[in-house]
């Protein structure tokens, strides 16, 4: 989503980031791509200052993460109650 996104409406990509933590947008759009990829407890500063900006974003990026996100708390619940039909 990320990628198409970018290809497909890249002026809409920086003006979102114009608001973004850092005003370097190279450097933000680089902590953005390898904190989606990445699990949160592994995040370093900068990212976890991405992500969060990420989280209050429109971009269609940020809810596909946040869908991710959501989707592996499920899954983790689950694992943790061992429970297929939970999942």
């Amino acid at each position: 989503v990320r990628r198409t996104e970018m290809a497909q409406d890249a002026p809409a990509v920086r003006v979102a980031l114009e608001s973004a933590v850092d005003n370097d947008e190279h450097k933000t759009l680089k902590q953005l791509m390898w904190g989606m990829r990445r699990n949160p407890e592994s995040w370093s500063v900068k990212q976890t200052d991405a992500m969060h900006w990420l989280q209050r974003s429109l971009l269609k990026s940020a809810r596909a993460w946040r869908l991710k996100m959501a989707l592996r708390a499920v899954y983790a619940r689950a694992k943790e109650h061992n429970s297929v039909q939970q999942a």
